[in-house]
């Protein structure tokens, strides 16, 4: 129970420490919104050029990768992202949506919060390991919505989708899509060569993954806009429906069959589990605001799905403690 608390404490926390700072600071005038957005950002990008690479980097140090059906899971973690497009696109089509809101279903269905919400679940239940195995799971994650995921809702969310192009440029500029895989393999290399991690670094592994969390979850609350849900009904239940029904039914049974659950005590099919239960990430709202969709309904999807975690949490720590 206690650990339990404890990944609710942190994530959903927070996140309303960031927001209730929000309230009071733009309800007494102490900054402007754009300040406040500035500040936002910087603590993002120390949450994720900072922390997270010093939280994979000792991660991939200390970990042992023995077992061949480990390499399967950065595929089901591609996968997972293209599942979740897939189920948008097939519902946009199916209900025909417009496309300046189907580009907000498509980048609410496909974003994915695994930095946040996975990666501390995974490690409260399983320590440094489920850690690694979350961020093994999405090593080609920020590469994937650059490079993919920023075209393909921009071609949705504008017209007709004809073809989907990679866009390199679009990932070159970007470090925090080429920091967790530059830690992953620096630390793979000092494991390989058989340095020992520092002591400092083992001490402080336990603190850095809940403070690279609340690092970020306090950075999404100092921006979060709470909307009126009602107006999207429809589309946040396809949401809703593309990240707990379609990418969980894709996504565990192939774990299960590349036999993720004989080796490590079978830790590495509950992280899968973990991973394809998570809801929209918060850089889904960056398309919307960046191409012209309908923001608030992205916001909406978000703030539906990362709600409705705070169900699915207490039942994945019951199935998988």
């Amino acid at each position: 129970m206690e650990r339990l608390l404890f990944i609710l404490a942190v994530s959903f926390g927070s996140i309303g420490v960031g927001y209730a700072a929000q309230r009071v600071l733009l309800g007494f005038r102490l900054a402007r919104f754009e300040n406040v957005i500035r500040f936002s950002s910087g603590m993002k990008l120390f949450g994720l050029l900072v922390l997270q690479p010093v939280a994979i980097l000792n991660a991939f140090w200390r970990l042992r990768l023995a077992h061949a059906e480990l390499m399967v899971m950065p595929v089901l973690g591609v996968l997972s992202l293209a599942v979740g497009a897939g189920t948008a696109i097939l519902c946009i089509k199916l209900f025909r949506l417009p496309p300046f809101r189907a580009g907000s279903v498509l980048s609410a269905s496909m974003f994915t919060n695994l930095g946040v919400f996975a990666a501390l679940i995974a490690f409260v239940l399983y320590g440094p390991l489920g850690f690694s195995l979350v961020q093994l799971f999405r090593v080609f994650e920020e590469t994937t919505y650059y490079a993919v995921g920023f075209p393909l809702t921009q071609q949705v969310g504008t017209g007709p989708l004809r073809d989907i192009r990679f866009n390199a440029r679009l990932f070159a500029i970007k470090p925090i899509a080429v920091a967790p895989l530059g830690a992953i393999v620096v630390g793979s290399v000092l494991k390989w060569i058989g340095l020992t991690p520092p002591d400092v670094l083992i001490t402080v592994s336990d603190i850095i993954v809940p403070l690279m969390t609340a690092t970020l979850g306090c950075s999404i609350g100092l921006t979060l806009r709470v909307t009126r849900l009602g107006h999207y009904r429809r589309e946040v239940a396809m949401v809703a429906f593309a990240k707990f029904v379609a990418i969980p039914l894709v996504l565990i049974p192939l774990a299960w069959l590349f036999g993720l659950g004989a080796v490590m005590n079978g830790v590495p099919l509950k992280v899968i589990v973990i991973a394809s239960f998570m809801p929209s990430a918060f850089l889904a709202l960056v398309p919307p605001a960046l191409y012209g969709f309908d923001l608030d309904l992205a916001n909406s999807a978000w703030l539906v799905t990362t709600l409705a975690v705070i169900g699915i949490v207490p039942l994945l720590f019951l199935v998988l403690a």
